[in-house]
C-alpha cells in the first residue's frame, strides 16, 4: 500500500464520519419538528430550514467523499504543475509543504461547513445575539481561508517558507 492508498483510505474514512454526522443530524431534526415549545425556539421555520441544510450537507461530503475518494487523493498528491511526483526521483508529494497544507484545508472546511450550518440553524433560538453574529464571522472567515489553503497551497507554501527563511539564517549568523 502506497502513499496515495493511504490517502485514499483517509479521505473515504472522512467520508464515513460525514456519514455519521449525517445521521447524527437527523435526530436533531426530528427533535426540532417534534418541539412544540416557543420558547425554546424562536423560527423554527429557520432553524428547521437549516438543520435540514447541515443534513443534506453531511450526506453530499459523505457522497463525495466515499464515492470519488480515489480522485480526491490523486488532487492531493499532484505537485505544483499538476504532474505526479511520486514517479519522479524527486521527493514524493508528502516530503513537501504544499501537500500538508491542502490536507489542512480540507480537513477545516469540512469541519467548518458543519459548525457553519448548524450555527445558522440556531438563528432560530439565538438570532439577536452578538456572540451568535461573531461566532458565524468567524466561521465565514474560516471558510474562506481553509478555501485558500486547498486551491492556493502553493502560494501558501511558498510565503510561509520565505518568512522562515530569514529566521533561519539570522541564528545561523
Amino acid at each position: 500500500m502506497n502513499k496515495r492508498d493511504l490517502l485514499e483510505v483517509a479521505v473515504k474514512v472522512m467520508g464515513l464520519y460525514c456519514l455519521f454526522s449525517f445521521l447524527g443530524s437527523i435526530i436533531a431534526l426530528g427533535a426540532g419538528l417534534s418541539s412544540v415549545d416557543s420558547k425554546f425556539v424562536e423560527n423554527k421555520t429557520i432553524f428547521v430550514s437549516f438543520l435540514c441544510l447541515a443534513s443534506l450537507l453531511y450526506l453530499v461530503f459523505a457522497i463525495v467523499f466515499v464515492r470519488w475518494g480515489k480522485f480526491i487523493a490523486e488532487m492531493l498528491m499532484r505537485g505544483p504543475d499538476g504532474d505526479h511526483l511520486a514517479g519522479q526521483a524527486a521527493l514524493p508529494p508528502h516530503a513537501h509543504l504544499y501537500f500538508w497544507v491542502r490536507i489542512l484545508g480540507l480537513y477545516f472546511f469540512v469541519s467548518i461547513v458543519g459548525h457553519l450550518v448548524s450555527d445558522l440553524a440556531q438563528a432560530g433560538m439565538s438570532m439577536r445575539s452578538m456572540f451568535w453574529w461573531g461566532r458565524l464571522l468567524g466561521e465565514i472567515l474560516q471558510i474562506g481561508l481553509s478555501l485558500a489553503f486547498i486551491f492556493q497551497s502553493q502560494r501558501i507554501a511558498k510565503f510561509v517558507e520565505g518568512v522562515a527563511e530569514p529566521i533561519t539564517e539570522a541564528r545561523a549568523g
